[in-house]
């Protein structure tokens, strides 16, 4: 009864080790919510989003073990929505990195009127432009975020213009303790410097 156990004890043990693990967080400014997550096979999805929606990154890489809490890891942008400002008043105007254009087919504008602009995305259409009514506008894509698997909205003020960007590089340390995840050394994600996460309790 003992032996039956104890095998039942390693394999809970090692099937949680096989599990994926989401960390989420904010950067040490509160300027960011970050979110890591790690697979089975080291493979990392990082995200980061700033809460006015103006800011988007999603990258994706790898995370390695130096030692038994220190890691590092490597990532690319895979999908980054960023905003600029603009001196043209009555129109907005959204580049498209070309890796961006195998990752959507659409584009979703909506007033703050309510009027909704929908884009169809060309194999060749680097940019779109579109006139403003002097205010802000929502834009929606069909690409969905990785960790949360939801559509995001994002935000682009009057007087902006916006990126949809990829290709960018990260490398950073973290220290991972119990469910604790922190980043370490003077390494750091350019766009939002240290960041602290916790383990979800939903782990998938």
């Amino acid at each position: 009864m003992k032996r039956l156990v104890l095998i039942i004890f390693i394999l809970v043990i090692v099937g949680h080790n096989l599990l994926s693990q989401t960390f989420t967080g904010n950067s040490t400014d509160k300027s960011y919510k970050c979110s890591l997550k790690i697979n089975k096979d080291s493979s990392i999805i990082f995200i980061y989003d700033d809460p006015r929606g103006y800011v988007f990154g999603e990258h994706e890489g790898k995370i390695h073990k130096i030692n038994d809490t220190l890691f590092h890891v490597s990532c690319t942008l895979t999908y980054g929505q960023f905003i600029q400002m603009s001196w043209n008043s009555d129109s907005m105007r959204i580049q498209m990195d070309e890796p961006i254009l195998k990752l959507i087919d659409s584009i979703t504008v909506k007033y703050k009127n309510g009027q909704v602009k929908k884009f169809l995305i060309a194999k060749n259409l680097r940019h779109i432009c579109f006139r403003t009514d002097k205010s802000y506008v929502m834009v929606t894509t069909n690409h969905k975020n990785q960790i949360t698997n939801r559509k995001n909205n994002f935000i682009i003020p009057f007087r902006s213009d916006a990126s949809f960007i990829s290709g960018e590089k990260e490398e950073f340390d973290v220290i991972i303790k119990g469910n604790s995840l922190k980043t370490t050394g003077s390494k750091t994600v350019l766009q939002t410097g240290h960041f602290k996460l916790i383990k979800n309790k939903a782990t998938k």
